[in-house]
């Protein structure tokens, strides 16, 4: 009975077409089962942050056929058109841009078994590593969000996958290829550039080639990253006369990462108004009384955290440590609104069935230290997961950022799992030890050893409030908003209670919000827009002017500050005014579906209003 059962298991593993069919059923079952559940869940429409950002990017391009833009990109651009060129061709659907993610999902699966199986020459790793990936919790939620990252892993592990495979072979295309890739994996994410240098400096002092061969394939890889980013650089300062490689903003990510209040996860230390002002420019401006370039603004904040770092050097060692120890956290650290524990709480319970990082982090922290017995073999693995986490740590941890270092991390834990069975089997009590302290240290370093990352979903609550209010479901999205101030007060949530108390007919109640809000951050534009509002709505015109022009003293681009004073100029008949506002509101609207009624507006106004004599 046994012979035949060993028989089976060696056919089993012998067949690698069966292998992969079941590895892809159980990759694909998994992502439909998710997919339902969260199709199913009030998460389905929770398109927020980020995520809304991109997609109403998206949807002006396809809209308004123009895919070169007119302003220099302050956001990574490789989702928005990833996102525009679904929409243009199967028209506008979120379900199945999560089906292509899920795919997508699935092909990693696939890559991870391929690329274990060839590093380790085992099948048997391949499957333990792909099992895992195909079911990784985190995997299956990000491939439900309208976020980047998953398109980004599968860039990343596909171009790792290339060089693998061509990386003693005279095959500089296929160099090129995995340049490409690499360049793709950049426009989502700047940092993925340094996974394209590991590659290279792995490539001249670990590759086999000879010396001709490494200059060709480092040649290549570079054409190919080349090919990708220097039309973005071309077309950002073509579009705004400045020098911007790929993004504007990513100065003042890095002094949010590295400033003497940084905390290791994201945090808004200057109390920004980024959902108006993403790249810190115009706050920047009113501080230093002069107009600037936005690369004038990154290089500043740019220069703001080397001051930090050369003047409080050994605080930046101290940041860096703690930052290397919040990416091996045992929980998803949120910065977006979709908290891996809120989702499993309230949206999609089955979540918690999946393994999470504590099992796939605990198992490659094994195969990791095992496979220093053959850490040659295995440099690129080592030099590409290095990168990924060093991406990571020289910014501020986040969940999302840190996924795309899982499949190669989930790689050295198939390996794990392979090499810890074995041992049992052999009696290899050294090798057993080994395994059995390395993954206590993990969890310990995961878990106890950790920072306490308080667990509060103030503003997974927000986020559903502002979906309700967007469905005008008013007294839902209060409730949401209550729920939210509950956990953790801040500015924006007040300013959201204001506006969900003045759609509910009680403007009263949404004053005292907005107020104290403005205590609270006075420095943002919203409350004085808020307040605004309210002296419109009781008809006291004057009131409503001077809180309209509180706003715009803030922040002047703050287009529904103009929108609203033109209407408010408007009723009080004072049309060539209304005129001006709507029109200055017009050029400064950047979602064309909100323009069509304030054109018609503008044209029955100039109607009215007589032109000036010359």
């Amino acid at each position: 009975m046994s012979k035949r059962t060993s028989a089976r298991s060696r056919s089993f593993f012998d067949n690698r077409g069966a292998l992969l069919l079941t590895i892809t059923a159980i990759a694909v079952t998994a992502r439909v089962v998710f997919l339902s559940l969260f199709e199913g869940s009030f998460l389905a429409n929770g398109i927020w942050s980020d995520a809304a950002t991109y997609d109403q990017w998206a949807k002006r391009i396809v809209a308004s056929n123009n895919w070169v833009g007119s302003e220099a990109f302050f956001m990574t651009p490789l989702y928005p058109y990833f996102l525009a060129a679904v929409y243009s061709i199967f028209g506008y659907s979120v379900f199945l841009v999560r089906v292509i993610q899920s795919a997508a999902g699935v092909g990693v699966v696939i890559l991870v078994f391929l690329i274990a199986e060839h590093l380790f020459s085992s099948r048997k790793a391949g499957l333990a590593a792909a099992l895992l990936a195909s079911v990784y919790g985190p995997f299956l939620l990000s491939q439900n969000l309208l976020l980047v990252e998953t398109l980004r892993t599968f860039l990343l592990v596909s171009a790792f996958y290339l060089v693998l495979h061509t990386k003693e072979k005279r095959k500089p295309l296929w160099w090129s290829a995995a340049g490409i890739l690499f360049g793709l994996a950049a426009l989502g994410r700047p940092s993925d550039l340094l996974t394209a240098g590991a590659v290279i400096i792995w490539t001249f002092f670990f590759s086999k080639a000879s010396s001709k061969e490494k200059a060709l394939h480092t040649g290549a890889l570079v054409a190919g990253l080349l090919l990708v980013i220097l039309p973005v650089t071309l077309r950002n300062y073509v579009v705004s006369g400045e020098f911007i490689p790929i993004t504007s903003n990513g100065g003042l990510n890095f002094y949010l990462g590295n400033n003497p209040e940084a905390v290791g996860v994201y945090y808004n230390v200057d109390t920004l108004d980024l959902a108006n002002d993403p790249d810190g420019r115009l706050f920047l401006e009113q501080r230093l009384g002069r107009s600037l370039k936005h690369s004038e603004a990154s290089a500043y904040w740019l220069e703001r955290a080397g001051d930090f770092i050369l003047s409080q050097p050994l605080s930046f060692i101290e940041l860096i440590g703690k930052k290397a120890m919040l990416f091996f956290h045992h929980q998803e650290i949120s910065q977006l609104g979709y908290n891996y524990a809120f989702v499993a709480r309230y949206a999609v319970p089955v979540l918690d069935a999946f393994p999470s990082f504590l099992v796939a982090g605990s198992l490659g922290a094994v195969g990791f230290a095992l496979g220093m017995r053959q850490w040659r073999r295995l440099s690129l693995l080592y030099a590409v997961l290095g990168a990924q986490i060093l991406g990571v740590v020289l910014f501020f941890v986040a969940d999302r950022f840190r996924l795309s270092a899982l499949p190669f991390l989930i790689i050295f834990a198939g390996y794990a799992i392979v090499e810890s069975v074995a041992s049992i089997r052999r009696g290899n009590k050294r090798l057993i030890a080994v395994a059995l302290t390395v993954v206590i240290i993990a969890v310990l370093i995961s878990t106890v050893l950790n920072f306490e990352i308080a667990q509060e979903f103030s503003l997974e609550w927000e986020y559903v409030g502002l979906t309700r209010f967007e469905s005008r479901e008013y007294s839902g999205a209060l409730a949401a908003f209550q729920e939210s101030v509950r956990e953790k007060d801040s500015f924006h949530i007040r300013n959201n209670i204001g506006n969900a108390y003045l759609s509910l007919g009680n403007g009263d109640l949404a004053l005292e919000q907005y107020r104290a809000a403005q205590v609270m951050n006075p420095r943002q534009p919203a409350s004085s827009f808020g307040i605004g509002n309210v002296f419109a709505g009781k008809r006291q015109w004057e009131d409503a002017l001077r809180s309209f022009d509180d706003a715009l003293a803030i922040n002047p681009r703050f287009a529904p500050a103009h929108l609203n004073k033109g209407l408010t100029y408007y009723y009080m008949q004072r049309f060539p005014d209304a005129l001006e506002s709507l029109r200055r509101y017009v050029a400064l609207e950047k979602d064309t579906n909100k323009l069509g009624s304030v054109l018609q507006d503008i044209h029955n106004l100039e109607q009215l209003v007589p032109l000036p004599k010359r």
